[in-house]
Formats: C-alpha cells, sequence, structure tokens
C-alpha cells in the first residue's frame, strides 16, 4: 500500500531524500563541533652540541649551556614572528578555527603547547575538534619555525661577519697608517728605512767611540809640544844671554817648529771636538728616531696580530656556515592517537 502510494507520487521520494541528506548533514556538523578536541602535535630533533666542523669551534660549542637553549627555543616557538609567519599562510587564513579568532597571534600563542617530550626533542602541539584543520596549522606553524629559526641564525652570522669585517678594514687602515708613519721617520732621519736608521747609528756610533779615544791623544801630544816650546824657550834665553848666535838660530827654528805642530795639533783637536758634537747630536736624533721607530713597531706588531685575529675569525665563521643543521624535523604534524 505505501509502495503504491510512493509510486503515484514520485516527487516525495526526492523530497524524502534531500531531508535525509539534510539531516545527516546537521548531524555530521554537529559530531564535529561537540567531538572531543585531539592533540595534533609534531616533532623536532634539537642536537644537543651545535654541529661545528672545525676543532677549536667544537670545544667553544661543547661549553654552551643547553638548558637555557632549549627555554630559548621553547620561547621562540611561541614568538609573535614565528606564528604570524603561520598565520600569513593562505591555506592558514582559510581555516574555519583562524578565521573565528579575534586576536591570531595572542589567541593561538595561548592555545599552542610547546614542550620538551625528551631532553632534546621539541613538540609543537594543538588540542582542538578539528583534528584536519589542526593538521595543517600545526604544519604551517612549524614550518614558520624552522624557517624563523634558520633566518635568524643566518642573521647573528651576518652581522657578526659584518662586524669582523669593519673591524678588519680598521686594522688594516691602522697597519697602513703605522707602515707609514715608520717611513717618515726613517726619512726624516735620513734613512731610507728602519734597518738605515740602525745602521746610521752603528756607523755613527763607531765613529765617535774612535773620536773619544783620539782627543785624548791629541791633547797628550799637544801638552807634550807645549812643554817642549817651555823648555826651548828657557835654553833660548840662555844661549841669548851667553851670545852664542849659531845655537840661537837653531832654537828659535825649533821653536817656530815645536809651534806650527801646536797649531796644527789645536786645529786638529778643534775638528775632532766638532766632530764629536755634530756626531753626538746626529746619534741623538737617531735615537729618537730610534725609539719612535720601536714604539709603533710595536703598535705595528700588535695591530698585526688583531688584524690575523680578526681575518681568522672571519675565516672560521665562513667555514662554520657549511655546517650541518641543529634544528631537524623528526615527525611530521601527527594526529595523537586515543588511548
Amino acid at each position: 500500500m505505501a509502495l503504491v502510494f510512493v509510486r503515484r507520487r514520485p516527487w516525495l521520494l526526492g523530497g524524502l531524500a534531500v531531508l535525509v541528506v539534510l539531516v545527516a548533514g546537521v548531524f555530521a556538523t554537529g559530531m564535529v563541533q561537540n567531538a572531543p578536541p585531539t592533540k595534533v602535535y609534531s616533532l623536532l630533533w634539537i642536537k644537543r652540541v651545535k654541529p661545528t666542523i672545525l676543532p677549536s669551534a667544537k670545544a667553544a660549542a661543547a661549553q654552551e649551556d643547553f638548558h637555557e637553549y632549549r627555554k630559548i627555543l621553547a620561547a621562540f616557538a611561541k614568538s609573535r614572528r614565528v606564528l604570524e609567519t603561520a598565520l600569513d599562510d593562505p591555506k592558514v587564513k582559510e581555516l574555519k578555527f583562524v578565521k573565528e579568532l579575534q586576536d591570531g597571534v595572542a589567541e593561538l600563542e595561548k592555545k599552542l603547547i610547546v614542550d620538551y617530550p625528551e631532553e632534546t626533542v621539541l613538540r609543537i602541539s594543538i588540542r582542538e575538534p578539528n583534528q584536519e584543520e589542526m593538521k595543517l596549522l600545526v604544519t604551517a606553524i612549524t614550518n614558520a619555525f624552522v624557517y624563523q629559526f634558520e633566518k635568524e641564525e643566518e642573521k647573528q652570522r651576518n652581522e657578526h661577519l659584518e662586524q669582523l669585517e669593519g673591524l678588519k678594514k680598521k686594522y688594516r687602515s691602522t697597519l697602513q697608517a703605522l707602515r707609514r708613519e715608520i717611513a717618515d721617520v726613517a726619512e726624516n732621519a735620513k734613512g731610507a728605512t728602519e734597518e738605515d736608521v740602525h745602521r746610521s747609528w752603528k756607523l755613527v756610533e763607531a765613529r765617535l767611540q774612535s773620536w773619544y779615544q783620539d782627543v785624548p791623544a791629541v791633547e797628550r801630544q799637544l801638552r807634550q809640544l807645549r812643554l817642549a816650546q817651555v823648555t826651548a824657550k828657557t835654553r833660548l834665553e840662555l844661549q841669548e844671554k851667553a851670545q852664542q848666535s849659531e845655537n840661537v838660530e837653531m832654537l828659535r827654528t825649533e821653536l817656530a817648529v815645536l809651534a806650527a805642530q801646536e797649531k796644527h795639533l789645536g786645529k786638529e783637536l778643534t775638528q775632532l771636538r766638532k766632530q764629536i758634537r755634530e756626531a753626538e747630536n746626529q746619534m741623538g736624533t737617531l735615537r729618537q728616531a730610534q725609539l719612535e721607530m720601536e714604539t709603533t713597531r710595536r703598535d705595528l706588531d700588535r695591530a698585526d696580530k688583531m688584524y690575523q685575529t680578526v681575518a681568522n675569525a672571519i675565516e672560521y665563521l665562513e667555514v662554520e656556515k657549511k655546517a650541518p643543521p641543529r634544528l631537524l624535523l623528526l615527525q611530521e604534524p601527527t594526529i595523537e592517537k586515543a588511548k
């Protein structure tokens, strides 16, 4: 009887079918909205010691406080920078859960859970009813975290390199200025190079030592000549009183010779003393130049060491840029199984 009724009214069968679909849809929606919250999570592996290439870097990395590093990473995973990057994903913007957030970053930060199920495993999770939406959202947050982490690492390396390049440039300029200063001092001291000044010092020092020894010898000769003159004059006076003309002429000639020798030695002594004064002045100039160059040389050595240290640090960072990543995805976002 009912079958005949339906056959006579086919429109009724279509209406019943639509009604069943609508009821099923409402029921399914209610099921989703009233479904119990399910945790969706991803896992990342943090290497306890930062991967390095050079032995010296390994020693420095081993001294890091891993406990503090973990706290920094956990805070960074929930940072505004990471969450804004995740929410900017076009697929994430279309999620019903995201659209219903009044203050996206602030609310998402409260709902997001970042913890450590194991010492070197970081877990990013969220517990909400819509599993598929949460899976997409956790994927976006995990990708944003890894991206921003690597970006921050690169930024810090580049800033450090920039600072070191600035220091390298500064010390290079300092080295050039100090080398010019040494050259100027050498030129003022009438030497082409620092070695020339040193050689001039040695040469003048040798001459002075010789002249210092010559002066007493000439002075002794002068004293002997003057004594001989006194003796000759006394003999001349005696001969003149005795009126011995031949002896008088000989003594006068002898006195004339002694006087000429005295004059010559006097000039020689004056010249020696003049040369000594000039050499002593030259020694003073050379000594001052040496002191200035020694001071500048010490500054140059210090600047050169600093330059080499900075250059080595730059090379060190360039090599370490090729080190393996410290943060690796251990498990894609997964829906937690019911226990």
